[in-house]
């Protein structure tokens, strides 16, 4: 779930009129960008949740803060500012925090553990 997260921040959500449930003052456009910052806001939270719950020397720790600095960086709800921030600050440090190999590494022994449940039991020899 982190990781589809992580690869899915910079993409602007898609958002349909149908989707919106409550009519407001706004314009449509305008109601379709502040949902698609929402779900971008809601994403960054996600990752700030697992960060507070990694070990402090977890890299992944260092995000505990970041749904907050988003933002405060972009101050209004702006969906363009808020990817540009993603693209510009947020980008490096997970690539630092959340690194291709440590993917990688769990999907490999996920796999691994996945394909050793579906072997069949050793014979005994009967």
């Amino acid at each position: 779930m982190v990781w589809w997260t992580r690869k899915r921040l910079r993409e602007r959500p898609e958002v349909k009129v149908s989707d919106l449930r409550h009519p407001i003052s706004t314009s449509l456009a305008r109601q379709e960008d502040l949902t698609a910052w929402s779900v971008v806001m809601l994403r960054l939270h996600l990752l700030a949740d697992v960060a507070v719950a990694a070990p402090k020397l977890d890299p992944l720790s260092s995000l505990v803060s970041v749904a907050e600095e988003a933002a405060e960086a972009t101050d209004t709800p702006d969906l363009n500012a808020l990817l540009e921030w993603i693209s510009r600050n947020l980008d490096p440090r997970l690539k630092t925090s959340l690194p291709d190999s440590w993917y990688e590494g769990w999907r490999a022994a996920l796999h691994s553990e996945s394909e050793d449940e579906h072997e069949d039991p050793p014979s005994t020899g009967d």
